[in-house]
């Protein structure tokens, strides 16, 4: 599993990130905005990106570990 957290000035943006998981699903309660692709789920709190890879996905039909994360995460940002 990989989390990374994509700060304002690393040039990743929400578009760039859509664009690649393109016709997976949406997530809600987690962060602003987040979606879930086969092995990763992104969520966008604030000014920052989180991925969230190899916790679950649509691939394997659950992506709950990964939400899980990914909120954990966002709490621990300043």
């Amino acid at each position: 599993m990989v989390v990374i957290v994509y700060q304002p000035a690393s040039g990743v943006t929400w578009q760039a990130v859509t664009s690649v998981l393109k016709g997976t699903g949406t997530v809600t309660s987690v962060g602003d905005k987040a979606m879930v692709g086969a092995i990763e789920l992104d969520a966008q709190a604030g000014s920052r990106l989180v991925a969230v890879l190899g916790a679950g996905g649509t691939l394997t039909g659950d992506h709950t570990a990964a939400a899980a994360i990914a909120k954990a995460v966002i709490a621990a940002l300043p």
